[in-house]
């Protein structure tokens, strides 16, 4: 399942990040940005029970920070995203965010498809089959894209290096990146900084 890699190591490195950080802040701006991917699903007019999906989330967002009582520890973290039904909830909810900040800017993203909809029900169609779909096949679910809609979406910087001969680069110090992967043969890991 290398398509759900890049969803599965952003979920981990991101939740690490506010476990560690407590960072209250992040929490509540990032929920934000999360009612805003709700609002477009129900525009979508999605056909699917995703509340119960955002409700997990924010139940694993607020575990994570201590408010009175202690947050989970790195140990339950690290459980939680190796239990394949915990996860795959997760990695469900994740590919909504995607679907919805694609359909939301289909016109940005309408470029990274090989197949172009006809119209925004077809993109709609399109866009919530390929986040349901467990392993991205129907027609191939562009990473590139799915990066950037996720990172958009949330706004949480991300940056992926692509580990091919012909784009090595070194990464950018300077730059805050809550978020690295790396990415080899559609493989995606996580870079830890030292």
């Amino acid at each position: 399942m290398a398509d759900n890699d890049s969803f599965r190591s952003f979920m981990f490195s991101y939740l690490e990040y506010i476990l560690e950080s407590q960072d209250t802040g992040e929490v509540e701006r990032v929920k934000t940005n999360i009612e805003v991917c709700w609002d477009t699903l129900a525009e979508m007019g999605v056909d699917f029970p995703y509340d119960e999906l955002f409700r997990q989330f924010y139940e694993l967002l607020d575990s994570l920070i201590e408010r009175g009582q202690a947050a989970i520890s790195a140990e339950e973290l690290l459980q939680k995203c190796r239990d394949p039904c915990y996860s795959n909830f997760i990695v469900m909810f994740l590919r909504c965010v995607t679907a919805s900040q694609i359909y939301k800017y289909r016109d940005f993203y309408s470029s990274s498809y090989i197949d172009q909809c006809a119209s925004p029900r077809e993109m709609r169609t399109l866009e919530f089959d390929r986040a349901l779909d467990p392993i991205g096949s129907v027609l191939g679910y562009p990473h590139p894209a799915h990066c950037a809609a996720l990172a958009n979406a949330l706004g949480v910087p991300i940056m992926v290096v692509h580990l091919i001969p012909a784009s090595l680069c070194d990464m950018d110090d300077s730059a805050r990146h809550l978020v690295n992967l790396l990415c080899r043969d559609g493989h995606f890991d996580i870079i830890y900084r030292s």
